[in-house]
């Protein structure tokens, strides 16, 4: 075996390529894997012969770091595995594969594996695979442990020139490394990018006209700090906020009516213009008696005069109907907000207020919500929204008041009970269940 080794080697310039070897699918050449600093990583690369023709005379393992040349980091030749200097955190796993325990950020980069074999003649050859390492130094982290989608002030959109709600993901008070992004899941099921990111939070504007139904942000599962986070991080699911359309639309219309307010002509420049006047048309009245070769000067400031004070009057005008327009939108958008319904959520079927079947307004109707995981949790959330006390809510289930007729909302959702809206627990997708009305959800709250 020595004997034909040396040979082969001396022969390998010289050799075919063989074909009778055969790498497992998995992992798949020029692959990417993750791993967070500290952890174990594996690079399993099985390589099968057909046993009569092929041999494996030596395998040797290459790192190269970004940017730099590839340099050997071990070797494994007639059943004996070696390392290079500081490379004592690699082993061997049969048969072409390498562990590396305690993975560091100077870890990342590619690996390669080179596996050589001669056949009966002793032909040598070489095979390589490769792999690309990426190593993440820390999770993400949000303030207080919660992970929520809040809504935030409109702000004027310049390119647009419209007014765009602001929804935002987090607060984080760390991006981990390589930091983190988010990506928002719309309620038509598009996904999108965050707009920018603010002060710790992802913000994702959104121009009108808004969609109704839940938003939700989640981290992309194939960020590499992601990967590093631990089972009980709340940002391992996603984050969720159910908006009303309606309620956007109002606002949005309540900011429009305060931002003409502020634009409005300034009747300020008006009396400014007329004290301009005034002082114009007395010193050419100066002029002039002063000098009666500057009456032809004179006669023009009094033209400009007699313009500025109609320039006045117009913006007068102008302001007194402004005001008499946005006034008058006032006066709408009051009468709107009285016809439209207040409540996003009520009890049906109770013996009092402070019990029901738990039912929440879907654009004109109202749905019922599914049993399925349903607990005090969920029921203490309702019963805060509601403005009872959280302590003391009780849920009810299998219908106990009364079936619903309406569509079922949510199923298999799961609060913790310090939310502010049920509509932003973890859930199935909204309007996706698997009940029927003998699984209509209840509460009884608190006094």
């Amino acid at each position: 075996m020595k004997h034909c080794f040396v040979n082969c080697l001396i022969a390998f310039s010289f050799s075919s390529v063989l074909q009778a070897y055969r790498w497992s699918p998995t992992p798949e050449n020029d692959a990417r894997v993750k791993a967070c600093e500290g952890g174990d990583v594996s690079f399993p690369w099985p390589i099968v012969t057909d046993g009569k023709d092929e041999e494996i005379v030596y395998i040797d393992w290459l790192f190269q770091a970004p940017g730099k040349a590839n340099v050997s980091i071990a070797i494994y030749v007639e059943g004996n595995f070696f390392t290079k200097a500081n490379k004592d955190r690699f082993t061997f796993t049969p048969n072409a594969g390498l562990h590396l325990q305690g993975a560091q950020t100077d870890d990342a980069g590619r690996y390669y594996v080179r596996v050589n074999l001669h056949d009966e003649k002793c032909l040598l050859t070489s095979v390589e695979r490769m792999v690309t390492l990426s190593v993440a130094e820390r999770a993400p982290a949000v303030q207080n442990d919660s992970f929520l989608v809040t809504m935030s002030d409109a702000i004027w959109d310049d390119v647009i020139e419209d007014w765009t709600l602001q929804l935002r993901c987090g607060r984080f008070v760390d991006f981990g490394h390589p930091p983190v992004d988010v990506i928002w899941t719309m309620p038509s099921g598009e996904v999108r990018n965050s707009s920018h990111e603010d002060n710790g939070t992802f913000v994702l504007s959104v121009s009108s006209p808004v969609q109704g139904g839940n938003y939700s942000c989640h981290l992309p599962p194939s960020a590499p700090a992601a990967r590093c986070l631990t089972d009980t991080s709340p940002l391992t699911a996603a984050a969720r906020l159910y908006v009303d359309d309606k309620d956007v639309r109002l606002y949005l219309l309540e900011l429009w009516v305060q931002f003409s307010n502020m634009v409005r002509v300034n009747s300020d420049q008006a009396y400014l213009l007329q004290n301009q006047s005034r002082f114009i048309q007395d010193q050419a009245s100066l002029l002039t008696d002063q000098d009666s070769r500057l009456q032809g000067y004179a006669s023009l400031l009094q033209v400009y005069a007699r313009l500025l004070q109609d320039q006045s009057r117009c913006i007068l005008d102008q302001t007194s109907l402004q005001d008499e327009i946005i006034n008058n939108l006032k006066v709408e958008l009051t009468k709107l907000k009285l016809g439209l319904p207040e409540p996003s959520i009520r009890l049906v079927g109770g013996r009092n207020e402070r019990e029901g079947r738990v039912e929440i307004r879907v654009g004109d109707s109202w749905g019922t919500l599914c049993d399925d995981e349903w607990d005090n949790n969920e029921a203490r959330v309702v019963c805060n929204m509601l403005g009872f006390f959280q302590a003391g809510a009780v849920a009810k289930s299998e219908a106990a008041f009364g079936r619903g007729t309406g569509p079922i909302v949510l199923d298999d959702i799961q609060c913790t009970g310090k939310e502010q809206d049920i509509r932003v627990c973890p859930a199935r997708s909204f309007g996706t269940h698997d009940c029927s009305h003998t699984e209509d959800a209840g509460v009884i709250c608190a006094g």
